[in-house]
């Protein structure tokens, strides 16, 4: 059928046809490559988070147990030395300063393991996808800009350490 309706058409309405079936196909695959990029990008947003997140906490823990025995001394030495009103006040003042210490460790660890993990395994995958996408990289920087809100964690980061090069160049690297 599909023969037979080519045969009754002109040569010129044949390829018009023709013309616009491929760019139809071509929009459908384009849309298509753009959802995946987009989840491909809220996904590795959310291993970055993650995965910092955990560590983050192991460092505050850490932070908080390490302080913990400071703490327990300077206020067994003040109680030893003065009040024990005293010792409660020099309690609650330095549980505080280990609890601000502590989380201010255990942001700069995030931040530290934010950046570690984001060159050692977001940005090869990110490549990755641009080499497989055959996107370059202000497409995929406009896609990241499109898909995540601006306090995003992996925006931040593109945002620091940029990617460089275009897919050709992409491409080179990986063959």
């Amino acid at each position: 059928m599909y023969k037979l309706a080519m045969e009754n058409l002109t040569s010129r309405r044949k390829i018009d046809l023709l013309t616009k079936i491929i760019m139809t196909l071509e929009e459908n695959n384009t849309t298509t490559n753009q959802e995946s990029l987009a989840t491909l990008i809220e996904e590795l947003n959310t291993q970055l988070l993650e995965e910092s997140a955990a560590l983050a906490a192991r460092a505050f823990n850490l932070g908080c147990v390490l302080s913990g025995l400071v703490v327990g001394i300077v206020v067994t030495i003040t109680w030893l030395l003065t009040h024990w009103l005293t010792a409660f006040v020099a309690l609650v003042m330095t549980v505080l300063v280990a609890v601000g210490v502590s989380s201010l460790l255990a942001m700069r660890a995030r931040y530290n393991n934010m950046v570690r993990i984001y060159q050692d395994s977001i940005v090869p995958e990110i490549q990755a996808a641009i080499y497989e996408h055959n996107v370059d990289v202000d497409e995929w920087s406009s896609l990241v800009n499109e898909t995540l809100p601006d306090d995003a964690s992996l925006k931040l980061m593109l945002d620091k350490f940029p990617l460089e090069g275009n897919s050709h160049e992409q491409k080179k690297t990986f063959r």
